[in-house]
Order: structure tokens, then C-alpha cells, then sequence
């Protein structure tokens, strides 16, 4: 365990614009703000009193350190980087994507360069915290890794593949109001070589609610689910297998996406499996104790629903619950793809909008295709509308979505940089932005660090306020949210 410490923002970000700021568009969409690495403006005091009193001015900058005021009506961003004295090398966050959280508290596991687990705990004040998770936890162990809070003192995990997929349950020691260590209560194994978990979340209750499918081919092409549930009171049940229907398409390889819905509290698990072009949705409640399922829809958003279809490979999910307009917010990427190269097996380009690069031939079979965004907001009662972002990440890429009084979504832009007399393709440059009636103009968080492993890129998020945890180019792992 490391002693918990405040922590010192690198930059505040003030991301308040008002009613003159630029609209975001197709075009002003490539002009993003200035870099989180680049020095602090700072404007002039005199400038500085007129802005203050024209209201109607935008009041994009950067303050410098954290006892710096942000504009009176706008908590500003603060950007954090995440440090262990306590552990060795580079620190490799590892997970589905949402960020356990319990009220102000939020959590996410990494490993060191030693291969040590450790659990970094932080709350939206500023306190943080790493704590070592016991026993030994190997990559297996480590995916396809959901967690949750079910109290603020009871953590839990649920992730691994190839028969080893399991349930553990950690308790947080506590000395008075000092969190000391991380204890492992139970492990329990659930299901078997071609048992997958598909995410873990808490229910408002103190419920658990986690789901999983099996990685096996049935000749219908349906997908075989299930779901884990504990109880407010403590008990651990499971619910399945139950069917998908399916169709053509690869049955088996399955992205998920489970939340809460803020209407009428029944849950919601999305599925979308790799290669089809529908996004599956099974609504459930709690009754007794237990989980019940209230329907299955295999193409709940489906291929007839235009720009918005899904992505046909194996977009990204994320949902998170809208509480003041009841709602929730599904993101995926979607049809509108964009091919940047295609290579043949010497790497002469093919085909693709991205020009042939400066250095010539590009890496044996090299692909690239990106997508668009689009976020579903669903109604208790099925009732669904769309928002689209104008803008490309790579079409599988992780990205971040969070809701507070707006909608913030990070994500990786994809694009072609020029080099020389060419270009190349590029998608680790990281934007962050907000929409109210339409999308603000983005800011620009820096580039991803892509070099260690596929989780090096992945974008974090918090489910209930906005944070975002990512590597970035500089090798050190950084947290940026909302204070």
C-alpha cells in the first residue's frame, strides 16, 4: 500500500464556452485546442476583467496549478498523472473500460512493471490511493475484467477466459476513516474453457449485476449468455444459459455494454457480436432476490436504422445512465466508415484515401478502416433517439462517454497526417468533447501511448461523472476529469 496523498493537478483546463463560441462541425472539427504538454496562457489582467464582464465572449484557457480559479459558472478539468512511488516501470491499467465507482469514489486495477497488481483508488476531491491486490493474478486472470463496488469497503471482480473465469470478492481494511490494505475474501470459478465475462456493475441498491457468453459455435448461430447476480443482501446467483438468435456473421466473439436504466431501475445488457450489423439489447429486473428477464431483442438497433447501423466488425460499447433526462446513452461506432489503406502482401497500397506515405511502401496486408460515433438515447420503454459525432476513430477503438449536465465523449481521432510528400495514417491522437445542443470544439489531450500493449491505447471512463484514464505518449498513465 502506498499512504493516500492529495494529488497536484499538472493543468487545470477550463472548458466553460458560452453562447459565442464556435459550433462544432465537419470543418471546425479538425481544429482542435492546444495540447495538454504545451506551457499555460495566461491572459492579461486587463484582458483577462473584460472578458469577465463580457459574458458573451469565449473563455477557452489554461490555468496553471491548482489553486487557480476556473470561470464562477464552470468547474473546470484538471489533468492528474497517476504515480506509485511503491511501484517499479510503467503502470498498465487493465479492464473492459468503466471505472468502478462508489459515490465520489472511483477505482481502477493496473499492474507494474514487476507484473504486481495494484489497485488505484481515487475520490473527485483530490485523495487517492494505491493499494496492493492480493495473491498472484497472470493475463488470463486479467481478461475480459469487469469490477464493481457493492459497498464502499467491498470490492468486486469478475474477469478470465480459457476455464478459468472467476468471481472475487475483496474487502478494503479500514482504521477508522484510513483505508489500509486490500484483503481477498473469496474466489469463486465460474463456467468453463469457453466461458467469456462481459462487464460487472452495481446496481443503486448495492446489487451486483455481471454477464459473460460462451465462446462456442452452434450451427443456428445463436450466442449463449448468462448473468451473475448478487444481492443487496449477499447472495450469489446465476441466471442462463439463456439464447441470442443470430445470423450470418461470426457468432461468437462479442462486445458488451451493461448499465442501470435511470427511468424505472430495470438493467439493461447491449451486445453486439463481431461481424453482424445489429446491436442485441436484454432487459432485466430484480424480483425477489433474483434477476428476472423481461425481453430479448436481437436486433435492437439493426441494420435499417441508416447512418446509425452498427458498425458491421466489432465496434466499441459504452453505456452510461442520463439522470436528469431519464435516459440512457449507448455509443458505438457506426456505418459511416471511412477505409484509409489497404496494403497487398508487399505493401503497395491499394486502395484507401490516405495517400501512399513519404517512406513509400506500407507494412505487408496494412488495413485501416474508421467510423463514425453514434449514441442511442433509450427510454424505459424502449423508445430510442440518436446523436451522431462528426468525426473518425478507428472503427474497433475504445473510447470514453460521460454525462453531467452535457454529454462528454474522449476518443482517439483517426486521420491522415501528411510526412513528407505523403501521408500516413494515424489514429492515437486523443480529443475530448462536449456536446449541448450540438458539439463544442474539441479539446486536444495529447497522443495515446500505443507501443506496450493493446490495453496501452484503451481509454478508461467513468460511468457517473466526467473522468478519463489513459496512457499517453510521454509513458505515464493519466487521469482527466471533472472537478
Amino acid at each position: 500500500m502506498t499512504r493516500g496523498t492529495f494529488r497536484r493537478p499538472e493543468i487545470q483546463i477550463q472548458v466553460e464556452i458560452n453562447i459565442a463560441a464556435k459550433r462544432l462541425t465537419d470543418k471546425s472539427f479538425a481544429e482542435p485546442l492546444p495540447a495538454l504538454n504545451r506551457q499555460p496562457r495566461l491572459l492579461p489582467a486587463a484582458t483577462f476583467t473584460l472578458l469577465i464582464g463580457l459574458l458573451s465572449l469565449a473563455a477557452w484557457f489554461l490555468l496553471d496549478g491548482p489553486c487557480r480559479t476556473a470561470h464562477a459558472q464552470e468547474q473546470p478539468l484538471v489533468a492528474y498523472a497517476i504515480e506509485n512511488p511503491a511501484a517499479e516501470g510503467p503502470l498498465m491499467p487493465w479492464g473492459l473500460g468503466p471505472l468502478a465507482v462508489w459515490g465520489s469514489r472511483s477505482a481502477l486495477p493496473y499492474h507494474d512493471g514487476r507484473g504486481q497488481d495494484w489497485l488505484y483508488i481515487q475520490d473527485r476531491t483530490g485523495w487517492e490511493l494505491h493499494l496492493r491486490i492480493p495473491g498472484e493474478l497472470t493475463p488470463n486472470d486479467r481478461s475480459h475484467a469487469g469490477y464493481a463496488f457493492a459497498t464502499p469497503n467491498d470490492f468486486w471482480l469478475w474477469s478470465g477466459v480459457l476455464g478459468r473465469a472467476a468471481l472475487r470478492h475483496y474487502r478494503l481494511n479500514t482504521q477508522g476513516a484510513r483505508i489500509e490494505s486490500l484483503t481477498l475474501v473469496r474466489e469463486t470459478a465460474k463456467g468453463d474453457q469457453n466461458t467469456r465475462p462481459g462487464g460487472l456493475i452495481a446496481l443503486a441498491n448495492g446489487a451486483l449485476v455481471g454477464a459473460w457468453h460462451q465462446f462456442t459455435y452452434h450451427e443456428d448461430r445463436h450466442l449463449e449468455i448468462g448473468f451473475l447476480y448478487r444481492s443487496p443482501d449477499g447472495r450469489v446467483s446465476t441466471l442462463g444459459p439463456l439464447r441470442v438468435p443470430g445470423r450470418a456473421g461470426t457468432p461468437v466473439a462479442t462486445r458488451w455494454a451493461l448499465v442501470q436504466h435511470p427511468g424505472d431501475g430495470s438493467i439493461w445488457a447491449f451486445l453486439k457480436r463481431d461481424s453482424y450489423r445489429e446491436i442485441s439489447a436484454i432487459r432485466l429486473t430484480e424480483d425477489g432476490g433474483r434477476l428476472r428477464v423481461e425481453s430479448i431483442v436481437a436486433d435492437f438497433i439493426h441494420r435499417r436504422a441508416g447512418l446509425h447501423t452498427p458498425e458491421s466488425e466489432f465496434p466499441y460499447l459504452a453505456a452510461v445512465a442520463d439522470l436528469q433526462r431519464k435516459v440512457i446513452l449507448l455509443a458505438y461506432q457506426n456505418s459511416r466508415q471511412q477505409i484509409f489503406h489497404v496494403a497487398d502482401s508487399e505493401g503497395n497500397l491499394v486502395a484507401g484515401v490516405c495517400p501512399e506515405p513519404a517512406g513509400g511502401r506500407l507494412a505487408p496486408h496494412a488495413f485501416a478502416k474508421s467510423a463514425q460515433i453514434s449514441i442511442a438515447e433509450i427510454h424505459a420503454d424502449g423508445r430510442t433517439s440518436f446523436v451522431d459525432l462528426p468525426a473518425y476513430t478507428e472503427r474497433v477503438r475504445p473510447f470514453g462517454l460521460a454525462v453531467e449536465d452535457d454529454i462528454w465523449l474522449m476518443f482517439e481521432a483517426a486521420t491522415c497526417r501528411a510526412q513528407g510528400p505523403g501521408a500516413v495514417f494515424t489514429n492515437d491522437e486523443i480529443l475530448l468533447t462536449r456536446r449541448r445542443e450540438s458539439w463544442l470544439a474539441p479539446q486536444r489531450i495529447g497522443r495515446a501511448e500505443t507501443v506496450n500493449n493493446t490495453l496501452a491505447a484503451h481509454i478508461f471512463f467513468n460511468p457517473e461523472w466526467p473522468q478519463f484514464v489513459v496512457r499517453l505518449a510521454n509513458g505515464r498513465l493519466h487521469t482527466i476529469e471533472r472537478r
